[in-house]
């Protein structure tokens, strides 16, 4: 599996979601450039204009303490 989570720019063909829905990234698309970084939750991962992307801020689950 691929750890996204590097700050680089990754390309992108399409499909699930790479990363965790909450992760905030910023997306390349073809027609309007780098848009204002979101959750990857909100992101149209099958839009044929989204070709990259880069995570800004990894989402991490809260630990537990018993």
């Amino acid at each position: 599996m691929t750890n996204y989570n590097d700050g680089k720019w990754h390309g992108w063909n399409g499909g699930d979601y790479p990363v965790h829905p909450n992760s905030v990234i910023e997306v390349l698309h073809a027609d309007s450039g780098i848009l204002k970084p979101r959750k990857a939750g909100i992101t149209l991962w099958h839009n044929p204009n989204l070709i990259a992307f880069r995570v800004i801020k990894e989402h991490r689950e809260p630990k537990e303490y018993t």
